[in-house]
């Protein structure tokens, strides 16, 4: 656990959670997963600072909110919460995209209103859909799954008790899609506004080249080599 962010905050904050408990192998899903969602925020806060003058950022503190959102509720292991989290960072990246490419007149309280029938009408119009497939996939499959897994005790507070005695969610399919969800909002601010090493400053190059992947840190800037 020395080296292990998440699983210091949890042993913290959840005493609920009895770490010697938890598997090795969960142990270090959480921490990759810790690491995936750090990334995200990572590079959104950097572009929120680095680029408000090239697109509009309004979408990116609902989008950076909903991943703190996912920290938080993991310990609760209840998983309507934990699929009502992404789903909230999947429609951010939607709205952001929406807002950008094509409402960059509206502000965010109109946008926030517009239902996701009627944006993906108006997106297919103007964006190849190979950039948005794969968020519009994951928003249908995280809505579907906004379910509770364990319903099967009478007394409401066994059917809780029951929840967070363990960590059970499917955490290796879930950091698998933040890195989807990722790759494809990292494609669309590249090909549509052109972001790349350009954007930011050296200091904060420097910090993302520490921070990231040798691949994430090629996405985020750009290059192509």
């Amino acid at each position: 656990m020395k080296n292990n962010k998440y699983l210091r905050f949890l042993n913290q904050n959840y005493n609920f959670i009895d770490i010697n408990t938890v598997s090795e192998v969960t142990k270090e899903q959480l921490e990759k997963l810790y690491i995936e969602i750090e990334n995200i925020f990572v590079v959104l806060v950097l572009i929120e600072k680095n680029c408000k003058n090239e697109i509009k950022i309004d979408f990116i503190e609902v989008i950076t909110n909903h991943l703190m959102g996912l920290l938080l509720n993991i310990p609760n292991n209840f998983y309507p919460s934990i699929n009502f989290c992404f789903r909230g960072v999947i429609e951010g990246s939607i709205k952001f995209i929406y807002q950008n490419k094509i409402e960059k007149d509206q502000n965010y309280e109109n946008v926030s209103k517009i239902g996701y029938r009627n944006l993906k009408e108006k997106l297919k119009k103007q964006i190849k859909e190979e950039y948005l497939n794969t968020l519009y996939s994951l928003y249908s499959e995280y809505s579907d799954d906004l379910h509770i897994k364990n319903k099967n005790k009478i007394d409401i507070s066994d059917s809780i008790n029951e929840i967070v005695k363990k960590l059970d969610y499917n955490y290796e399919k879930l950091i698998k899609d933040l890195r989807l969800l990722f790759e494809s909002f990292m494609k669309f601010l590249n090909i549509e506004f052109k972001v790349n090493e350009n954007n930011f400053p050296l200091e904060d190059r420097k910090y993302l080249k520490k921070k990231l992947s040798n691949s994430k840190y090629k996405k985020v800037m750009n290059i192509k080599y």
